[in-house]
């Protein structure tokens, strides 16, 4: 458990390394194993609040923070952007309105982790084809496209 550790810990400090530099051929693979950390690291943090049963008051500043600031780093790293804090505070307030409203509903914490990655992956891939100018009726399916695969799945599990 050590090893596998120690090599998860070495690929992040590469990633990070890596995703600075423009011109490095290896940046896309950096940058898509950040954005992947960062999605799989927000869905443990809400399956594994939605497992303990929390109380609305700490679950759904947990989960906004988490979403904020992984939506802030993935703008900063696909847009090239100083600080996107407008487009992570919307996808903040989105997510946190999704996690309240699931809160109270009788789903297992595996579809609670699921839908509230879902609605933040379609969020941050919606605006960032706007932002790189997709038109939005492709963006829109795109979005639709992959919220619908993520919440039947979380329907499927529950």
């Amino acid at each position: 458990m050590l090893l596998f550790g120690g090599f998860f810990l070495f690929f992040v400090i590469w990633s990070e390394y890596n995703a600075i530099f423009p011109e490095d051929f290896r940046q896309p693979v950096s940058i898509a194993l950040l954005t992947a950390l960062s999605y799989t690291l927000l869905l443990m943090l809400s399956v594994s609040l939605a497992s303990s049963n929390q109380r609305l008051i700490i679950t759904l500043p947990a989960v906004a923070i988490g979403a904020g600031t992984m939506s802030m780093r993935v703008y900063q790293m696909r847009l090239s952007e100083q600080w996107p804090v407008l487009p992570a505070v919307g996808t903040m307030l989105i997510t946190a309105q999704m996690a309240a409203a699931l809160h109270y509903l009788p789903i297992n914490p595996l579809s609670f982790g699921l839908i509230i990655l879902g609605t933040l992956y379609t969020t941050v891939n919606f605006h960032i084809n706007l932002t790189q100018k997709v038109s939005l009726r492709r963006a829109g399916f795109e979005g639709g496209i992959s919220i619908a695969i993520i919440w039947l799945i979380a329907l499927w599990m529950n």
